[in-house]
């Protein structure tokens, strides 16, 4: 059975969790997803961000992320299609 409840990270969440976040800034956005989507390529995963394609750049920056899109590993959807 899948545990619900409140949660401070994303750190070593399993391969078939989700989390629903809410944010203040665009700066803790970024540096949670960032850490998300690094925890899952570490752990070779496949990784998708659902959202805006402008975010492209931002993820970019995160570890192995533009490699990783590349190769077919990570991918960003534009949630609007």
């Amino acid at each position: 059975m899948r545990r619900t409840g409140f949660v401070d990270t994303v750190g070593r969440l399993g391969s078939h969790d989700h989390i629903c976040w809410a944010f203040d800034a665009p700066g803790e956005y970024r540096s949670v997803v960032g850490q998300f989507l690094a925890d899952g390529l570490a752990d070779g995963h496949r990784v998708v961000f659902i959202g805006d394609p402008s975010w492209e750049s931002h993820l970019d920056e995160v570890d192995g992320f533009a490699a990783a899109r590349v190769t077919g590993a990570a991918e960003v959807r534009d949630l609007s299609l």
